[in-house]
């Protein structure tokens, strides 16, 4: 009986390891047409370094064993992209969780940005809030200031750049989003999610017109 146990339990940890490989196969090669339907470059090796220029950004300091890979890089609306599927681990042993994620990152080489991070509020961002991790809001715009947590060093320069047209925007589009800058580095980034590859025009139109907004809002300085 102890035998038969132990052959069960073995066979499933290797059909999820199948399983797990083969998802993985379909997805390369569904991110692989995408990126070639967008007329993106596509690798699908790992890059450690990739993020290296950006690691200041908050993203990007989480965690350990942090890998980049899926790596689309191309134009649109203007814009340079370099979009990946990238991987961070918290904790270590039966205690770590990987987290998988979407980035899209620009590098906007003709103007400087106010380092900030934008992403959705949660209950336990107000309750930061209230102790001091101070949110940005706008009395203007009370329903960008609900949905979301907006923070930064220079908050002068942020209130400046979030021109009416840019909180306008973010208020109106459904579903969220994370945005973090640094000089002239800007990265989007889904919450905890991977893009799915039929999505990922979607997800590069819905980037392109948030950083075109900030581009806008940027010359207004």
């Amino acid at each position: 009986m102890i035998q038969y146990m132990i052959l069960l339990i073995a066979a499933i940890i290797l059909a999820i390891v199948a399983f797990a490989f083969w998802s993985e196969k379909k997805r390369r090669e569904e991110l692989k047409t995408a990126a070639h339907r967008m007329a993106f470059s596509f690798s699908p090796e790992k890059d450690v370094n990739l993020t290296v220029p950006m690691g200041n950004m908050k993203l990007f300091t989480k965690g350990h064993s942090r890998k980049a890979h899926n790596i689309m890089k191309g134009e649109t609306n203007r814009v340079h992209w370099t979009v990946f599927d990238y991987e961070y681990t918290v904790g270590y042993g039966r205690h770590s969780h990987t987290y998988n994620l979407t980035v899209a990152s620009a590098q906007l080489h003709d103007l400087s940005l106010p380092k900030f991070s934008l992403g959705p509020e949660s209950f336990f961002d107000k309750l930061g809030d209230m102790i001091g991790y101070k949110d940005i809001d706008f009395d203007s715009n009370p329903e960008f200031s609900k949905r979301y947590l907006l923070k930064g060093m220079d908050e002068s320069a942020i209130r400046k750049l979030f021109t009416h047209e840019i909180l306008h925007y973010f208020e109106k589009r459904t579903g969220t989003i994370n945005i973090e800058t640094d000089k002239n580095s800007i990265i989007v980034y889904t919450s905890g999610r991977r893009v799915d590859p039929k999505d990922m025009r979607a997800f590069i139109t819905s980037a392109s017109e948030a950083v075109n907004l900030f581009k806008k809002g940027a010359h207004k300085f």
